[in-house]
C-alpha cells in the first residue's frame, strides 16, 4: 500500500508485534477508525491478527538488546516504511523502538513523531557499568535526533520517567504525557466481592481455610518473583493456610531469567504453584484473595496491578516507579521496599489475618480502576497527546474524543 503525499497515515511500531496485539488493540482500532494505520513490529505470529486495525502489517527484524548491527537492520526498514507510506505520524512505543524510529523519522521527514515509552527497562534497573554508559548513550541519542525532528511529543507512564527526560534534556515539559499504563478493559473483570470471602473457603469457626496469593508475569529476577518466593518461604511456615500461585513463564533470552533448577526448587516447597501461561487473568484474578508484584524493573506501570485492581484485589507491591503509580499504600495495597522479602512476607501475614481490610481496598482499588485506569481514558490522554501535533492531527483528535467512550463497548 503505497500512499500519495498528503494522505493521513498513521505508522505504529513496537518491538513485538505482541505488545500491540496484547495492550494496544483497542487504541489501533479506534484510530484506524480515522487514520490510515500502518503497523510495524517484528512478526511472531500476532501481525496477522492485527489485521482488521490496520491497512497494511510490516514485518521488520526482531532484536533483543542494543547490538548495533540489529539496530542498523531495524533502521533500514524504518526508513523504507517511512519514504514509503510518508506518515503524518510516527507513533513509536518501547524504548528500543523509540531510538530506532526517531532517527528514522527524523531522516524521513516525519511531521509529528510519539514516543510512548512504556518503562526504562533493564539498563535503568541494572547498576553494571556497561548498562549505566548504555543509558547515558540512549539518552544522548534521543536528545540529537530530537533535535532534528520537527515536532516531537512524549508519552510515559509514569513520573519518574518523565523527569528522567526533563532532567536529560530530551523533552521540555510541555512535550511530555503522562498516562495510566497502557489502560484496562475494566468491564471484563467483573467488580469486587462485597463480603471478604465466600462460604465455602470458611471453616466451622469463620476462619478463613486459605489464604491465596499471585504473582503474574514474566519470570525475571527484576520483577521481583525471588524475593516473593523467599516471603513465601517465610510467611508460609507462620501460616499454614497460605498458598502461593506463580502464573507466567521464564524469558530464556533475558539474563535476569529464573533458570529451571530455581523454580524446580519453588515447586518442592508445596505451597508454591507454578502454573505457567495463563490465558484467562480474569478468571484467575477471581480466584485469588492478593496480586503480589515486588518489581524493581523500570517498567512504566505494571500491567498485572491495574487488572488487580479492575478486579477489585487489593495488591501488595514496592515503592519503586511505577508499581507506587498503581498502589495507594493503605488504600488500595501496601508498599514494600524493594528487595526485602522480609518485609514483603510481613505485609502478606498482614493481609492474610484481616479479610475485611483486603474487602475494603479491594473495592477502593476497583473504583479507582474505573476512573483513571480504564483502557478509553488512556485512550483519550493519547489522542491529546496528537493534538500537540499539525493542524491536520488536532481536528482528527477532536473527532476521535468524541467517539472514544466506545472503546471498552
Amino acid at each position: 500500500m503505497r500512499q500519495r503525499p498528503g494522505c493521513r497515515t498513521v505508522a505504529v511500531s513496537a518491538n513485538t508485534d505482541w505488545y500491540l496485539y496484547n495492550y494496544q488493540h483497542p487504541f489501533l482500532a479506534e484510530l484506524h477508525r480515522r487514520y490510515r494505520v500502518v503497523v510495524m513490529a517484528p512478526d511472531s505470529g500476532h501481525l496477522e491478527a492485527l489485521e482488521s486495525v490496520a491497512d497494511a502489517r510490516l514485518a521488520i527484524p526482531s532484536s533483543r538488546g542494543y547490538g548495533v548491527l540489529s539496530a542498523f537492520a531495524q533502521l533500514r526498514c524504518y526508513l523504507r516504511a517511512y519514504r514509503s507510506f510518508r506518515p503524518l505520524i510516527a507513533h513509536h512505543f518501547t524504548l528500543k523502538t523509540v531510538a530506532v524510529g526517531t532517527a528514522a523519522a527524523a531522516l524521513c521527514g516525519v511531521p509529528h513523531v510519539v514516543n510512548s515509552i512504556t518503562g526504562l527497562g533493564h539498563i535503568y534497573s541494572s547498576q553494571r557499568w556497561r548498562d549505566r554508559l548504555l543509558r547515558v548513550a540512549v539518552l544522548g541519542w534521543l536528545r540529537n535526533w530530537g533535535r532534528v525532528c520537527s515536532k516531537i511529543t512524549y508519552i510515559v507512564q509514569n513520573q519518574a520517567d518523565a523527569q528522567v527526560l526533563r532532567a536529560a534534556g530530551i523533552a521540555p515539559r510541555a512535550h511530555i504525557a503522562v498516562t495510566r499504563g497502557s489502560g484496562v478493559d475494566v468491564a471484563r473483570y467483573g467488580r469486587s466481592r462485597s463480603q471478604p470471602c465466600d462460604d465455602d473457603r470458611l471453616d466451622s469457626g469463620g476462619i478463613e481455610k486459605r489464604i491465596r496469593f499471585l504473582f503474574a508475569g514474566r519470570l525475571l529476577r527484576e520483577k521481583g518473583v525471588a524475593d516473593y518466593a523467599d516471603a513465601a518461604r517465610i510467611a508460609g511456615g507462620i501460616d499454614a493456610r497460605l498458598q502461593f500461585l506463580i502464573a507466567g513463564e521464564a524469558d530464556s533470552g533475558s539474563p535476569q531469567a529464573i533458570p529451571p533448577a530455581e523454580l524446580e526448587e519453588w515447586r518442592k516447597l508445596g505451597s508454591i504453584q507454578l502454573l505457567g501461561h495463563v490465558v484467562d487473568i480474569p478468571g484467575l484474578l477471581r480466584s485469588v484473595d492478593v496480586v503480589v508484584h515486588p518489581s524493581y524493573y523500570r517498567e512504566g506501570i505494571p500491567r498485572i496491578l491495574l487488572e488487580a485492581a479492575a478486579a477489585g484485589k487489593a495488591s501488595i507491591a514496592t515503592r519503586w516507579p511505577g508499581c507506587e503509580d498503581a498502589v495507594t499504600d493503605g488504600v488500595t495495597g501496601l508498599l514494600v521496599p524493594p528487595r526485602d522479602p522480609d518485609s514483603l512476607a510481613a505485609a502478606m501475614l498482614d493481609l492474610a489475618a484481616d479479610p475485611r481490610r483486603r474487602s475494603d481496598m479491594g473495592a477502593r482499588a476497583r473504583r479507582r480502576a474505573e476512573e483513571e485506569f480504564a483502557v478509553e481514558n488512556v485512550i483519550r490522554s493519547v489522542f491529546s497527546a496528537y493534538e500537540a501535533g499539525s493542524p491536520d492531527s488536532r481536528t482528527l483528535a477532536a473527532a476521535l474524543n468524541s467517539s472514544v467512550s466506545s472503546v471498552a463497548d
